[in-house]
C-alpha cells in the first residue's frame, strides 16, 4: 500500500506546475517572434545566466561535499559554523534528514531546477534543436529533487551532488 505523503507529494501544485510550464515552454516559444537564429542573438543574457547557475551549482557542490565529508578538510569551517557534523550515509535512521548543511543545499538546490528551464528556452529561442537529453533531464530533474526532499529519501544526494558538479 502507498503511503499518504506519496499522494500528497506527487500530487504537489509546485510539482505539477512546474513541470507544466517545462511541458509548454518548447511549442509555446517556437511560435513566438522572440526566435532568432542569428550568430550571437541572446548571447550577453546566457553569458550572464551561466556564470551566475555555475557559480551558483560550485558552491551547491562544495556545500554537499562538505555535508558528506568528500571535502578534505576544506569545508571544516563551515561545519563548525553551522554547529554540523559529517553526514555518513546508507545508516539507520538517515542522517541526512538531521544534517543542516544537506537539508540547505539539497532545498536550495531544488528551485534551480526550474530555472535551469532556461537552458531549454534559450534554444527553442535561437532556433537550435533541443536534444532528447536534455528534454528528459530538464523534465525529470525537479522531480527528482522535489520527490527527494518531500518523501525525505536519503538518495537525493545522488542527483543533488551529481547534478551540481555538472552544471559547474
Amino acid at each position: 500500500m502507498i503511503d499518504d505523503s506519496v499522494y500528497k507529494a506527487v500530487l504537489s501544485s509546485e510539482i505539477l506546475l512546474g513541470t507544466g510550464i517545462y511541458l509548454l515552454l518548447k511549442p509555446a516559444l517556437q511560435r513566438s517572434p522572440l526566435v532568432d537564429n542569428t550568430k550571437g542573438a541572446y548571447k550577453t543574457s546566457m553569458i550572464a545566466y551561466n556564470l551566475a547557475m555555475a557559480l551558483f551549482s560550485a558552491i551547491t557542490f562544495f556545500v554537499t561535499a562538505t555535508a558528506l565529508g568528500w571535502d578534505r578538510g576544506t569545508g571544516a569551517w563551515l561545519r563548525a559554523l553551522t554547529d554540523d557534523s559529517v553526514v555518513h550515509l546508507f545508516q539507520r535512521p538517515s542522517q541526512v534528514r538531521d544534517s543542516p548543511l544537506f537539508a540547505t543545499a539539497a532545498r536550495s538546490h531544488n528551485w534551480p531546477t526550474y530555472v535551469e528551464y532556461l537552458d531549454t528556452a534559450w534554444l527553442v529561442l535561437k532556433g537550435k534543436p533541443v536534444s532528447f537529453l536534455q528534454s528528459f533531464h530538464h523534465f525529470g530533474a525537479p522531480w527528482d529533487m522535489y520527490l527527494g526532499i518531500a518523501l525525505k529519501n536519503e538518495g537525493v544526494w545522488i542527483f543533488l551532488f551529481l547534478n551540481s558538479f555538472i552544471h559547474t
